[in-house]
């Protein structure tokens, strides 16, 4: 029972762990975007000539907007990596506490097996003692 317990503890560790290395992995994938929309905002928010002019007001408009909305996003997700980060916390802190419940009691039945090896033999002494 315990066994089984333990193994749930650890599974749900992994699932926690994966949850939050795929919402890092989002969070990375927006700020390479956001980075790439900067960039562009920068090469190419600048006019070079005057038929291009009208329309880079439009441009940097739609930059920052699109901007404004990859931080948002960001910062949601960050929000939720937050919350899984403290999940995955939580499920750490079962899983050790299982696994060292288990541990000691692995421990204190080999002890317990020893303890009866050990009575064993010592009556299998006595007892060939008493024959002769």
């Amino acid at each position: 029972m315990l066994t089984t317990v333990t193994r749930h503890a650890d599974q749900r560790l992994r699932e926690c762990a994966m949850g939050l290395a795929a919402l890092r992995g989002r969070i990375a994938e927006l700020q390479a975007e956001r980075d790439t929309v900067i960039q562009r905002l920068h090469d190419e928010g600048r006019t070079g000539s005057l038929e291009t002019a009208p329309y880079v007001g439009d441009f940097i408009r739609a930059m920052r907007a699109q901007q404004l909305r990859l931080d948002a996003r960001i910062a949601l997700l960050e929000t939720e990596a937050e919350a899984a980060t403290d999940e995955l916390r939580l499920c750490y802190s079962d899983a050790t506490a299982y696994g060292t419940v288990l541990d000691q009691v692995r421990t204190a039945l080999a002890r317990h097996r020893e303890m009866q090896d050990q009575a064993e033999t010592t009556e299998q002494g006595l007892a060939r003692w008493r024959i002769r």
